[in-house]
């Protein structure tokens, strides 16, 4: 399920290039505010919403394996371990405690991954040239 997530989450990022790669001219324009602005809601829109279906994945296969009784429990259990927030209130059965650890890496390299992307942007509205073309 890792595996699968990561893959998922890195093709969002692919996904979210693309208009960025078609818009580059007015992404390294130190003039297009409103633009830019637009530019980084969007793209973050996008990765939160990406996010929310891989913890909304995690929470169906905890559901499909049994590990909680209901699907409340299990789609809050995987929001709070892939956040890393990890409140404690909600414990799995013993025989399923390791899951939790495999899901807060998952959603640590994830949120990684989507933090790289937009900063990665950001450098690029500021106008550094010396980096290659956000996407490529």
């Amino acid at each position: 399920m890792t595996a699968i997530t990561i893959c998922c989450g890195a093709l969002a990022i692919v996904v979210a290039a693309v208009p960025l790669r078609r818009y580059r001219a007015q992404l390294i324009d130190q003039g297009r505010f409103t633009s830019h602005l637009i530019m980084l809601t969007l793209v973050s829109t996008w990765l939160v919403l990406g996010m929310l279906a891989l913890m909304l994945c995690w929470g169906f296969m905890l559901q499909l394996l049994g590990v909680f009784e209901d699907i409340q429990t299990s789609l809050y259990f995987a929001m709070i371990s892939f956040t890393t927030v990890g409140y404690g209130d909600v414990i799995p059965p013993a025989n399923w405690r390791i899951l939790a650890g495999f899901i807060s890496v998952d959603g640590f390299l994830l949120f990684g991954l989507n933090t790289a992307f937009v900063f990665e942007i950001l450098r690029r509205m500021r106008g550094d040239q010396s980096a290659h073309h956000v996407g490529e």
